[in-house]
């Protein structure tokens, strides 16, 4: 995925080697959060609460803190 991401103009990809080998999306926009687990079935939950999507964004920011920036090959 990241490797498909980083072709992607405009765009930053970061990893955490080793760490995370996550299943999972998280995306946060407005006062939402959605999740979507990702599996044979994807199950997708939608949370419609400006705590929870300022929460959301503030775990992504410590991540992207803790992340190394993939490079562009």
């Amino acid at each position: 995925m990241a490797r498909l991401l980083q072709k992607q103009p405009l765009t930053k990809v970061k990893s955490i080697p080793g760490l995370f080998n996550m299943h999972f999306t998280i995306n946060v926009y407005g006062n939402k959060a959605a999740l979507v687990i990702w599996g044979r079935y994807p199950t997708y939950i939608l949370i419609e609460r400006k705590e929870v999507a300022e929460k959301f964004r503030k775990y992504f920011s410590f991540l992207w803190g803790l992340s190394r920036l993939v490079s562009k090959k």
